[in-house]
Formats: C-alpha cells, sequence, structure tokens
C-alpha cells in the first residue's frame, strides 16, 4: 500500500472509531427513566397532592443534569395528576461516592454519583411553576 493509500486507511479509521467513542460515552449518560442500572429517579407519594422525587445519576451524569431530571419528573407528576403547576418545597443535592480504588503511585481515585432529592406540592394555583413549560423546556436536554 502507498503512502497516500495507507493516510486515507487511517483517516476512514478514525471517522469510524471517534463517533463510536462519542456514541459509547453519551450512552452513559443517565436519561429520564424510572430508576435501575445507571441512575435515574424514584418517587413517593407523602400525602395529599405532595410527592418526595429522588434522582441518582451516575459517573457520567453532571449535577444541572440531575436536577433537570428532577424536574421533569416534578412536572410530569404534576400533569399525570391533573394539575397544571407545582411548587418546589425542599430540595437537597449530594454526591456519593461509588467506588474509590487505590493506583499504583498511591492516589486515589473515586467515581461519584449525583443525588437529588426535593419535595414538591401539586397545585392549580399559578404562581407555582408550570408544569407544561418544564416539559417543554427542560424535557429534550433529559430524554424525554
Amino acid at each position: 500500500m502507498t503512502a497516500k493509500g495507507e493516510k486515507r486507511c487511517h483517516m476512514k479509521i478514525l471517522f469510524i472509531v471517534i463517533p463510536a467513542h462519542l456514541f459509547l460515552l453519551l450512552g452513559c449518560v443517565t436519561i429520564y427513566k424510572s430508576e435501575g442500572f445507571g441512575g435515574g429517579y424514584t418517587d413517593l407519594p407523602l400525602g395529599q397532592n405532595r410527592y418526595r422525587i429522588e434522582v441518582r445519576g451516575n459517573g457520567f451524569t453532571s449535577k444541572q443534569r440531575v436536577q433537570d431530571i428532577a424536574m421533569v419528573r416534578a412536572a410530569d407528576l404534576s400533569l399525570q395528576n391533573d394539575f397544571e403547576y407545582f411548587y418546589v418545597l425542599d430540595s437537597t443535592s449530594d454526591e456519593r461516592i461509588r467506588r474509590a480504588n487505590v493506583d499504583s503511585y498511591g492516589n486515589v481515585n473515586t467515581i461519584t454519583n449525583d443525588y437529588f432529592v426535593m419535595i414538591i406540592e401539586m397545585t392549580h394555583m399559578t404562581d407555582g411553576v408550570s408544569a407544561q413549560e418544564i416539559i417543554d423546556a427542560v424535557g429534550p436536554r433529559v430524554g424525554l
């Protein structure tokens, strides 16, 4: 094979390998789904019109994305229960260490998961957060 032909072959490999790696990496980010392998949300009814929503990301999911998933879940629950708005009564975020190891140089490497919990109250009052606006604006960012 000539040097020119070998260069073309390497370029073809790069065009195939790089997008494949990006696809695999992006496929690891937590999406809007109930919790399972790779993160997701859980919700618990707390009484009349109130829910506790918990979202756990994985090592590839940003804190902002975890919070976005929680907001979309709040909006989704509100609309499912025939409410147009909701209030966020309380929220907290945290990082949880999932795994830590020590390499051969003595460096500690950790993988953390972002974790977000919020309490919502669904309402018909227009001073609350608009559920439909959250679905429209944030939903596409989290895979809804």
